[in-house]
């Protein structure tokens, strides 16, 4: 991974409203049952997450709050998570920030390692018809080496920068990929794998549900808890 060792990860979400297809009525309750299209969007927002890191999400412990009326019971979540058995971080999501226009960086990934991060940020060029992912890779070694280095009394290290883009495609590629798996031909991603999208569900309800207690994903999950 060109991050190297994988420390810490930040997902952040923030819109004015819901997305389009919302309606009112038991959308945000924390129930494994709940297809509505409100819990739908952070489905796939933790999928995203998901199939970044190199380790499942494990652990969670989230404070869900309410901002405006009309989206009762919850329209924001504040969460600190742990994937695998030593990688941390934040996930924030929300859908009532208080204009249209959001800070910079407000909405994407940022994912930290040792030797440096990548940020993932949906965006749309001037005069474009559709948006794109925008991903920023940034690395650091000894110059012309690679090497990592930095630290006290070490070379001063050189960063260099990748950046690229993509066409925002991602619940097509979720849908080939669990088509060729039902076909025979498994592309070995995973994207469409039920179970997957189980344990993406079972992260929104824990979230929702935990108060501050730290909750096992897997566990709830399988109904263990």
């Amino acid at each position: 991974m060109v991050c190297n060792h994988l420390r810490a990860f930040r997902r952040t979400l923030t819109q004015m409203k819901p997305p389009a297809g919302w309606r009112r009525g038991g959308l945000f309750e924390p129930k494994l049952s709940d297809t509505s299209t409100y819990s739908s969007t952070r489905q796939h927002t933790i999928a995203a997450l998901r199939v970044m890191l190199p380790e499942p999400l494990s652990e969670v412990s989230a404070f869900s709050s309410l901002t405006k009326d009309y989206l009762a019971p919850h329209d924001t979540v504040h969460a600190i998570v742990k994937a695998g058995h030593r990688i941390y971080g934040s996930v924030d999501l929300t859908w009532a920030h208080p204009t249209k226009s959001r800070p910079e960086g407000a909405d994407g990934f940022l994912i930290t390692g040792t030797k440096g991060w990548i940020s993932v940020r949906q965006l749309t060029h001037p005069g474009a018809d559709a948006p794109i992912l925008r991903v920023l890779i940034k690395t650091r070694g000894l110059p012309g080496t690679g090497v990592l280095g930095g630290g006290d009394g070490a070379p001063e290290v050189e960063e260099s920068e990748e950046v690229l883009e993509f066409a925002v495609e991602g619940v097509a590629r979720e849908l080939e990929s669990f088509f060729l798996a039902v076909s025979g031909n498994d592309d070995g991603l995973g994207l469409g794998d039920p179970l997957a999208a189980l344990q993406d569900v079972a992260f929104i309800e824990a979230a929702l549900n935990s108060n501050g207690v730290v909750a096992d994903l897997e566990k709830v999950a399988e109904g263990r808890v």
